[in-house]
């Protein structure tokens, strides 16, 4: 159970090192193209995150003498491979992130691929992860982990002690105070790199340990600016979107419009059209007189069967 907690926290490092790398170069390329994909990849890192220290958590109360009893889905996925699998996953789109178009050239010649390599790593680094999304089915199963930190809340809640059964002058042991739920699937308090409001302080008073916690208010405010600010930015990329489609549709009504135009002109081309030649020509005086080879000069200048006629 030891090596199974180091991967998760190696799982855990490494999906915040993606977002971390997939920043730089979003601000590094600015690219247009990269924000959607942006976008999914910080939210599944982040929920695997999450999710990897909640496994964490449980995995340093085993065995379940000491602890909460573990779900046997848990226990079960622990002893398959795919744990490393998702490590080895997040370490090679760390790699297609930090390699240079130059490397990744070479790369796929030597593989005799033709393509060349793609400028948007972040969408590269996307699409890997989305083939490889099988592996990471478990993390993202929020039934389980928000099952797990129910228990943990009941074992771990103290049962509350009327204040008038306080003897003066008794020694008052600290207390833990129960953290509040959060759900994997909202912003979670428990990610290091999102939240920092739910860390406990330890201060000397009067020759005891007492353990103050941060307010509550301060992680759920936290929370909000979070969402806030990942809410904005979503919509700003939407009204983008949005506009880029109006502008795709009226380009599209222009087109028709300068179709039906041309076909207007063409109808009004025809209508001022003579009537067919060969129903007229022949019973023309010019005609029979040029066919008789009276007159040289008229029509091709030079009588039937000669050069100037063909």
């Amino acid at each position: 159970m030891e090596r199974s907690r180091e991967i998760f926290c190696e799982i855990a490092s490494a999906s915040r090192q993606v977002v971390a790398i997939a920043n730089n170069y979003a601000k590094r390329k600015d690219y247009k193209s990269v924000s959607r994909c942006h976008f999914q990849l910080e939210e599944d890192m982040r929920r695997i995150s999450v999710a990897c220290q909640c496994l964490v958590g449980i995995l340093d109360k085993l065995p379940p003498e000491e602890g909460p009893i573990v779900d046997d889905r848990i226990r079960d996925w622990v002893g398959t491979h795919e744990p490393q699998e998702c490590l080895d996953t997040l370490r090679l789109m760390e790699e297609l992130l930090q390699q240079d178009t130059f490397t990744r050239i070479r790369q796929l010649l030597r593989r005799g691929r033709g393509s060349t390599a793609t400028q948007d790593k972040i969408k590269e680094a996307v699409d890997h992860f989305n083939s490889c999304k099988g592996c990471f089915h478990f993390l993202f199963s929020t039934e389980i982990w928000n099952n797990e930190r129910a228990v943990q809340k009941q074992q771990d809640v103290p049962q509350p002690q009327p204040r008038c059964h306080i003897v003066h002058g008794e020694n008052l042991e600290p207390r833990f105070l129960a953290p509040a739920r959060t759900d994997i699937n909202s912003a979670n308090s428990l990610d290091p790199a999102v939240h920092r409001g739910g860390d406990t302080e330890h201060a000397a008073q009067g020759g005891s340990n007492i353990v103050v916690q941060a307010e509550p208010s301060a992680i759920v405010q936290e929370t909000v600016a979070y969402q806030d600010r990942h809410g904005a930015t979503q919509r700003r990329h939407e009204l983008k979107s949005g506009k880029h489609g109006e502008e795709e549709k009226l380009e599209e009504i222009l087109k028709w419009l300068d179709g039906l135009n041309c076909a207007e002109k063409h109808d009004v081309t025809l209508s001022l059209r003579q009537a067919d030649t060969c129903k007229w020509l022949f019973d023309t005086t010019k005609y029979r007189t040029w066919r008789d080879g009276a007159n040289g000069f008229l029509w091709l200048r030079g009588k039937r069967e000669t050069p100037e006629f063909y």
